[in-house]
């Protein structure tokens, strides 16, 4: 699918390994009544905002193919917003919390 795309041998190769580690971790969830609880599990996992976003970007990407593709009857990433990143310190003066003059 995502060859097809154009994009790059990385971003296939993160596809992979991000539906892989699910995969691996929940086992049954290739049971369509055990998807949404296995999604559910493996997003509520201890990690930063930016992890759990990039996760959300590829399982969701993945789970629409498999619903055109008839494999699942729907998405369980559907209604997962993103986490608020609060990104990463530019500046040293931002750890004050004060503007720069």
């Amino acid at each position: 699918m995502k060859q097809a795309q154009g994009v790059s041998s990385r971003t296939l190769k993160d596809y992979q390994e991000h539906i892989t580690r699910f995969f691996t971790r929940h086992p049954d969830a290739y049971n369509p009544d055990n998807l949404r609880q296995r999604v559910l599990a493996y997003m509520a996992e201890n990690i930063a905002p930016a992890t759990f976003n990039l996760r959300r970007e590829y399982l969701k990407a993945f789970f629409n193919w498999c619903v055109r593709e008839g494999i699942f009857p729907e998405n369980p990433m559907t209604d997962i917003p993103k986490k608020k990143d609060p990104g990463k310190i530019r500046h040293p003066r931002e750890l004050k919390g004060r503007p720069e003059q």
